[in-house]
């Protein structure tokens, strides 16, 4: 009884079947996408928050790190639109944030979550100074060498 099918139950069958299959592999190359540009941007965020710690003299540098900031994710992301960036200063840290949308197609998605979904990063960094690190290091070596503190006393 299996053995003889007609022609066209096969035709029909695939069309089932890739009626389903093809929407799943568009949503998981969107998916791709979408994980591609928010590593991107956490990436770039952290690349941003580390220059701005490193180039921390003075407010010159601060728009050099904001368009170093743009320049970081300008034509690399995939999908998302609408990129704004800022960086902030405040005392002793820097943070950094992107923000974007990354539009999403087909009817089940944007059921869920609207016609896009929105990727926020945010990287903060604590400035050091690290010479007065050295410093003090050195001084302490100093004293040490000089006998004024004895080691088990650290």
């Amino acid at each position: 009884m299996w053995k003889k099918r007609k022609k066209g139950s096969y035709t029909v069958e695939a069309a089932m079947l890739m009626s389903i299959l093809i929407p799943v592999f568009i949503g998981i190359i969107y998916l791709g996408f979408y994980l591609h540009d928010k590593a991107l941007l956490e990436g770039a965020a952290l690349e941003t928050v580390l220059y701005a710690g490193l180039h921390n003299t003075d407010d010159k540098n601060d728009k050099g790190v904001e368009l170093r900031a743009g320049e970081l994710v300008k034509d690399r992301l995939l999908g998302t639109r609408k990129i704004k960036s800022s960086v902030s200063k405040g005392k002793g840290s820097v943070t950094v944030e992107y923000s974007g949308r990354f539009p999403v197609p087909g009817l089940v998605v944007s059921y869920f979550t609207g016609k896009e979904l929105r990727i926020n990063v945010k990287k903060e960094y604590s400035l050091k100074r690290p010479g007065d690190t050295i410093r003090k290091v050195k001084g302490l070596q100093r004293l040490l060498e000089k006998g004024k503190i004895n080691a088990g006393e650290l």
